[in-house]
């Protein structure tokens, strides 16, 4: 008898719990009422009476208005490399992480943690690709480059970048440059 009892105050616990999330969910999809509509329309707003409004420009919406998806100023590139710089040093693996985004491209060259013995392997390379798209989510193709002179030439490049010292078209091909060799990940 005291085994039903505690499974029917489990079975209310569990139905009040998908109550309350099925009716806050609900609330969230109804749009309100705007103060535009005229006392003839209908006093319940619908999904259809107004459109739903959009937390950032899709791919296809970028093309549609000309540009295209990734980064493509010098202002952006800054940004979105210090961005993506911070989020693959968090990895316990890496004592440090310089990135250079351009377009849809990031060059990441890592330095590794001391205790760290794996090498550049595909598992790494993985976790550094996810971290790069976990940023902005247009960035295709990631290069990860884990020599030296890779990295102090990343350096180099996020410091004119810093600085302002080159144009789009020059920082273009210095990543390119920079993502010659075969060692990238390309995001489907």
């Amino acid at each position: 008898m005291k085994r039903i009892w505690i499974l029917l105050v489990i079975s209310l616990v569990g139905v009040g719990l998908f109550t309350a999330c099925s009716s806050n969910a609900d609330t969230m999809v109804q749009p309100s009422p705007s103060p535009s509509v005229s006392p003839s329309a209908s006093p319940m707003a619908t999904a259809t009476d107004s459109p739903a409004p959009s937390t950032a420009p899709t791919a296809t919406d970028r093309e549609a208005n000309g540009t295209s998806a990734g980064v493509n100023t010098v202002e952006d590139a800054q940004r979105v490399s210090d961005q993506v710089s911070e989020e693959v040093e968090k990895l316990s693996e890496l004592k440090s992480a310089e990135a250079v985004v351009m377009g849809t491209i990031a060059v990441v060259g890592v330095e590794y943690d001391a205790q760290y013995q794996g090498g550049l392997t595909d598992r790494l390379k993985e976790m550094i690709t996810d971290r790069v798209q976990a940023v902005d989510k247009s960035i295709v193709t990631v290069h990860v480059k884990d020599g030296e002179a890779d990295y102090q030439k990343l350096m180099e490049l996020r410091e004119k970048l810093s600085n302002q010292d080159l144009t789009f078209e020059q920082l273009q091909t210095q990543v390119l440059n920079l993502a010659g060799n075969d060692q990238d990940t390309t995001v489907g």
